[in-house]
This record gives C-alpha cells, structure tokens and sequence, in this order.
C-alpha cells in the first residue's frame, strides 16, 4: 500500500490520526486524553512507517496557548495569600529542588543525555509543558516524553482517579473550562494582548521557550492586575494538545528501542521514591499546618 507523500497529505493523517487517539483516550476518562492519545496514534503509526509529520510553525504556535492557559491559572488574590501558603510552598520548593537534582543526575548518568533533556524529564510538571520546553531548548522530546510519560501513568492515571473516587468528583471534564463561542471580542483582546506582549517581551529578554514563557508571564500580570480572568477556550486546548502529542508521537520512532527500554526503567526507579517523598512531604505539611492531605499531595 502507498500513501501520500505531499507535505500537507503527511500533516493531515499525522492530525487526523492524533483526533482519532485523543478521542479515544477522552472516551475511556483517560488523564491528558488529548495529548497522550494522540501521542499514543502517532507513535504507533510512526512505527508501522506511516508518514507522520506536524508542521512546526504549527507546533510552535499551539505553545502560545499553553503558556497563556499556565498564566491565567493567576488571580488577583495570589499575592495577598502567599503569606498563609507558606508551609506548603516551602515544601514545594524542598521537593523540586530534590526531585530535579536527583532526576537530572540520574538521567544524564543512567542514559547518557544532553544537559536540556535530563533537567526537562527530571522537573515534575505537565506532560505538554515539559516537552514544549524541551522542544525550545534543543532537548530530545520523544526522551522525555518517554520518561514523563510513565510518571504520568504512575501519579496522573492514579492519584487523580483515586481522589476524584474518594471525593465523589467526574471522572472527566476541565475545571474552569470556557468554550470558544462563550467569549466576548474583549476576551479575545485580552488573549491576543497577552499573547503579543508575552511573545514580543520573551523575545527581547531571551527568555527559554519565550514563545510559551513570555505569554504566561504576561498572562498572569494581567490576571493579578484583575484585568481579565479569561482562559484560553477548551478548544484552543485541546488543539494545542492534539498538535503536541501529534509531534512528540511522530518523533517517537526515531528514537532506538534500547533507549526507550533504558529509558522507561531508569524512569521507573525514580517515580516510585519521588512519589513516597511527595507523599511524606504533603502529610508532614498538612498535619503541622492544617492544609487538604489530598490538596498537598497533588500540589507537589
């Protein structure tokens, strides 16, 4: 069987196939549905060698969305509350500093990496953010995809699952998710305003992954400015996920399968101390100052 090798033909499977996944892993209450569904298309298309390619153009501009919906995560009552959180964010910055010195060290000596692509799999955050950034700085993002992505099945898959159970909380859905006919032609100001500022500001200052750094900077002063509390649509959300995990899938096939082996154990001894220490931490933190077990937890 032959297939299209026109550019445009190769991005619209590589897309199509990502939909596909993402809806799948939506139906099945799949955490990140439409990142790691499509990641998950891509990847398995991408090794039966069909042409799976994202424009990056495309790629890049989906990390504008990413960076205005971390920023609008900001509210006008954050810096008024830093006072009261300060347990818990003292233990978050424990826990980062430990979890990113000891993945980094373990990862550039477990698999031999580059300096971007160690730090990038090591640091504890979103699947979609991380691999961003790895893409921005030079880093391997189907390697850290790989290792994030057992993380994510291990802490994501679980704990969500077994707090929103515990809580008698949906299975699915996005907190706070706004949809793209809800906005007014202001809020679409204020997001191509703190799109511009961030990207053009970003720039200037040459900040790392500016095209996702410099919106959610510039995302959050306009949020704790009380100026808007607009959130990128869902839709833009779930685009910008599908195009990412699309990417990372479509990069998957080059990376060696004994690297993904190594990669996929050395991951694995060190999610299950990272978990213990975050869970320690949170129920330590939660007992001496009155926080949520289950809110501590999640948020380191």
């Amino acid at each position: 069987m032959s297939f299209p090798t026109c550019k445009l033909a190769r991005w619209g499977l590589t897309l199509a196939l990502a939909s596909l996944g993402g809806w799948i892993f939506y139906l099945i209450s799949f955490p990140l549905p439409w990142m790691l569904g499509a990641m998950a298309a891509t990847t398995g298309a991408a090794l039966l060698k069909l042409p799976m390619t994202v424009p990056p153009k495309l790629r890049d501009s989906v990390l504008i969305v990413l960076g205005l919906m971390l920023g609008t995560g900001f509210s006008p009552e954050v810096p008024g509350r830093l006072v009261d959180w300060w347990p818990g964010l003292l233990a978050l910055a424990l826990y980062l500093v430990v979890a990113i010195a000891v993945g980094t060290a373990w990862y550039s000596r477990k698999l031999s990496c580059d300096a971007p692509t160690a730090y990038y799999a090591a640091v504890p955050g979103g699947l979609s953010e991380m691999v961003a950034m790895a893409i921005a700085e030079k880093g391997d993002e189907g390697l850290v995809s790989i290792l994030h992505t057992l993380r994510i099945m291990v802490v994501a898959a679980l704990v969500p699952w077994g707090i929103r159970i515990a809580q008698d909380l949906p299975l699915t859905g996005t907190p706070g998710a706004v949809h793209l006919l809800s906005l007014s032609p202001a809020d679409f100001g204020f997001l191509a305003l703190g799109a511009g500022l961030g990207v053009v500001a970003g720039k200037l200052l040459r900040l790392p992954a500016f095209l996702m750094v410099g919106p959610m900077l510039a995302s959050a002063c306009l949020s704790m400015a009380g100026l808007t509390q607009v959130r990128p649509p869902i839709e833009m959300i779930v685009l910008a996920q599908l195009v990412l995990g699309g990417a990372v899938g479509s990069r998957l096939a080059w990376v060696p399968r004994d690297v993904v082996k190594r990669g996929l154990s050395a991951s694995l001894v060190l999610v299950v101390p990272m978990v213990a220490l975050a869970a320690g931490l949170s129920w330590v933190v939660s007992e001496l100052a009155g926080f949520d077990h289950f809110a501590m937890l999640l948020a380191l």
